[in-house]
């Protein structure tokens, strides 16, 4: 029990010093917590706080925390609000079923690099693209770097040598013209084929076309204007609505002919249909008024990819193949990164190099030249 100058007894782990303060000081798991004050109270009040969250949060049992009980900490109390739903939900699922199994017991401090590196290792093994591995260790490395910033542990085990094998991502199906015309034409009959349509004509991305609502539509000036995307939480099975990640992503897009008749169409469509009171008022939603999830249009899409003979199409296929027919016919780069909502102009430049491309290609093949020396 400590005193103050007077001799009288202040309780445990608090004591006056020689020039009036007051200290308070208790030790958990074999680490040491001080701190002084100019009054008796504040100390007091410190010294039950710190307790309770070392006992409760584990944030102060650095040498003997779990990879688990940080990660934990880490998420809903370091980065969650400054995160989306559906990046929260993301982070977690990859987490539980991609990292814990390996190292979520383990003692946060007892992680090496080559724990990190069989983390990756298993989920390659596991069948798991590029992509995603990519993201697992995004994962890892931001958790452990917090973790050093907090002091807990002296180095971060994602080090250089932790790597994957890229591998090829990949390539992206996007229509040829000829081709989509097949896809118009085939496609027409095929459930949800107005969701396609609109997107090939108006490049949202698939959460955003979700998101959208009768309210967001300027029928007068023809316009649609984005102010959210729509997330499928496979855990409760709703569908949460978000603002964009970014700025860029709410912004207003000019009606082409055909995306106004799909609004036309699906306003007449929906008269007498069964209506989810919860989703009313959204526009794109299944023959029971409830939103589909993206695989839903994907799985569609695959069958008329078939049936066309073009490689698997997915809704992110149309996104692109909207943005390829706007600069084949000549629209500027930095209005195409407005319309579809890219934070940054080289995105959209990456789409514009791989048309040139193409147009290069196309034009080269055109040309009739003399017979070359030796032909």
């Amino acid at each position: 029990m400590g005193k103050d100058l007077r001799g009288k007894e202040l309780g445990q782990g608090l004591y006056q010093t020689e020039n009036g303060t007051y200290r308070a000081r208790f030790t958990y798991l074999d680490k040491q917590y001080t701190n002084t004050f100019d009054k008796l109270s504040e100390a007091r009040e410190w010294l039950a706080e710190t307790k309770y969250d070392c006992s409760h949060s584990g944030i102060a049992a650095s040498t003997h925390m779990t990879v688990d009980t940080w990660f934990d900490y880490w998420l809903d109390k370091i980065i969650s609000p400054r995160l989306k739903y559906n990046t929260i939900v993301s982070y977690r699922g990859r987490y539980s079923s991609k990292i814990s199994p390996h190292i979520g017991m383990m003692q946060i401090s007892e992680v090496k690099p080559l724990h990190c590196q069989h983390v990756l290792n298993a989920a390659q093994e596991d069948g798991e693209v590029p992509g995603s591995v990519s993201k697992l260790k995004s994962i890892m490395h931001a958790m452990f770097d917090s973790a050093v910033e907090n002091q807990l542990i002296p180095t971060n085990p994602i080090t250089k040598s932790v790597k994957y094998v890229h591998g090829k991502c990949e390539k992206r199906t996007i229509l040829t013209v000829d081709q989509q015309e097949d896809f118009m034409r085939e496609g027409e009959g095929y459930v949800h084929f107005d969701a396609f349509v609109f997107v090939l004509n108006t490049g949202l991305r698939c959460g955003e076309m979700q998101a959208l609502r009768w309210q967001d539509v300027d029928w007068a000036n023809r316009l649609i204007y984005v102010k959210g995307t729509m997330y499928h939480d496979r855990n409760t099975h709703e569908f949460v609505v978000n603002s964009p990640k970014t700025k860029a992503g709410i912004r207003t897009i000019p009606l082409t002919e055909g995306a106004f008749n799909v609004l036309m169409m699906k306003k007449e469509a929906q008269k007498g249909r069964p209506v989810s009171m919860q989703y009313r008022e959204y526009i794109f939603t299944g023959s029971d008024g409830i939103p589909l999830n993206t695989k839903a249009y994907n799985k569609c899409l695959s069958r008329i990819s078939a049936k066309i003979g073009v490689p698997k199409l997915t809704m992110h296929s149309l996104r692109h193949t909207f943005a390829t027919r706007c600069l084949e016919n000549g629209m500027k780069p930095k209005v195409l990164q407005e319309i579809l909502g890219h934070a940054s102009i080289s995105m959209t430049m990456d789409l514009y190099v791989h048309v040139t491309e193409d147009e290069k290609i196309s034009e080269m093949r055109k040309l009739i030249l003399p017979r070359a020396m030796g032909g």
